[in-house]
């Protein structure tokens, strides 16, 4: 498939060369032509030689994200799906078998910028935040379900970050397939129910799945105050790791409502348990001044890089 050339100035094929996966728009040669946003491009150097495949957008300092090093390469459905076996491959020997919930692609590090997908036990949740990868989005859906055979895909671009790309902030939405709005899942051996639809990141912090474990490792006879607890999943790992006692702050009431069913979930007894619908940061200040003691203090707070 023929697609535009875009030329690089003298000496900016360096980082290119060497996997960055961007282009910045500093770095292509004028003029440019006018191309929609999201335009598949082909990438040369000032001496024409041909460097990689990606997709343009003028809108942003990120000019183009590449896709591809290969310029036999079409990219199409065939293309994206093999990205996503690659992409379950690596995955699979990290996979305990009492988890079915994880990350299945992320982004610039599977060779699929503008795209997170996040399994949910049989149902996916994906996060388009490009212009290239919303052009893209027809063939990979196509390929999602060819190779994942999930029972439902949902799309949540209910981000803020799209606005960059020129795209819409949406609704999240069931795109193919059918399911609630609220799915089961298992994270080494523990129960939880993840709201795929208005949930915080994709519906739940798979990427904290390690400290949960760890926390469940130390949490035996220990006191434990989970701040910023949200649904409770780290209260949970501590309960289930024999933890003496666990309270669990956070300022969203049903927030802390859904952390009282994760813990009845995994049979967790009442009296071990406290919940509190508070700011943590005034908690945490008036238990210091209180004199309250925990043996350990498990804080995940919002992002502050903001």
């Amino acid at each position: 498939m023929s697609v535009p050339v875009l030329h690089l100035k003298p000496f900016r094929d360096d980082a290119v060369r060497h996997g960055h996966p961007w282009i910045f728009s500093g770095a292509l040669r004028p003029p440019v032509p006018e191309l929609v946003p999201g335009t598949l491009v082909a990438i040369h150097n000032h001496a024409d030689q041909f460097l990689g495949q990606g997709y343009y957008n003028s809108l942003t300092d990120i000019a183009v994200r590449l896709l591809t090093h290969d310029p036999a390469v079409t990219i199409d459905q065939a293309f994206l799906a093999e990205r996503l076996r690659r992409a379950a491959a690596l995955r699979r020997p990290l996979l305990a078998d009492d988890t079915d919930a994880f990350r299945l692609v992320n982004a610039e590090g599977d060779g699929l910028p503008g795209l997170i997908v996040d399994r949910y036990g049989p149902v996916l949740v994906a996060q388009v935040s490009t212009a290239g990868m919303e052009r893209l989005w027809p063939e990979m859906q196509a390929a999602l379900r060819e190779v994942m055979a999930p029972a439902a895909i949902v799309l949540r671009n209910d981000i803020s970050v799209r606005a960059r790309e020129g795209l819409e902030r949406e609704r999240a939405r069931v795109a193919w397939g059918e399911t609630p709005e609220v799915v089961s899942i298992r994270e080494n051996g523990l129960q939880f129910t993840v709201d795929i639809m208005t949930g915080q990141k994709t519906g739940f912090f798979l990427d904290q799945r390690d400290k949960r474990a760890a926390v469940r490792k130390y949490a035996r006879e220990q006191t434990v105050l989970n701040a910023f607890s949200y649904t409770g999943a780290f209260g949970v790992a501590a309960a289930l790791g024999g933890a003496r006692h666990v309270t669990s702050v956070d300022t969203s009431g049903p927030a802390i409502t859904q952390a009282k069913e994760q813990f009845a979930l995994n049979g967790c007894d009442p009296d071990r348990l406290t919940f509190v619908v508070h700011d943590a940061f005034a908690f945490l200040t008036e238990q210091a001044a209180a004199g309250g003691r925990y043996d350990i203090v498990v804080l995940d707070p919002p992002a502050f890089a903001k």
